[in-house]
């Protein structure tokens, strides 16, 4: 956040930023945003491998008692709510977070079990955030040969 004298302050857990194409971002931050949302109870935000270097943004979301929560709608609303750089690739819908005894959540074991085989990927969706441009794949980036 930045301060009425144009200073910027990192909120959040220091080993709980996300480093994405060269910006650092909090967790915490997005947690509190996506937090508002009338359908979802709770959800953590994390960062995840990405292809190309540093992270992409990935979003575990426990919905609402009664409440169905579609990835794609639930992006277009992420989208209109957070800043792009904060916009998650990954968004996995869960039963309930993982938590220590005293309550807090275990992002650890979130990360260390990796994308669940439901993880929705905006990429691979074909959802594309307004001005975006498609990601190269890492073998189109090469020069091409010289004749």
């Amino acid at each position: 956040s930045r301060d009425a004298d144009g200073f910027i302050y990192f909120s959040g857990r220091k080993k709980e930023r996300i480093r994405r194409r060269g910006e650092n971002i909090s967790a915490w931050d997005i947690e509190k945003i996506v937090g508002s949302h009338p359908h979802i109870a709770e959800c953590a935000a994390l960062g995840h491998p990405s292809p190309v270097g540093e992270d992409d943004v990935r979003l575990v979301v426990v919905p609402a008692p009664g409440a169905q929560i579609e990835p794609r709608t639930l992006m277009q609303w992420l989208e209109s709510a957070l800043p792009q750089m904060m916009v998650p690739r990954y968004i996995e819908l869960v039963d309930q977070l993982p938590r220590t005894p005293s309550n807090k959540v275990e992002k650890y074991l979130l990360i260390s079990k990796g994308l669940s085989a439901t993880a929705w990927d905006r990429e691979k969706e074909g959802y594309r955030l307004k001005g975006e441009r498609a990601r190269k794949s890492p073998s189109s980036t090469q020069a091409p040969a010289q004749t």
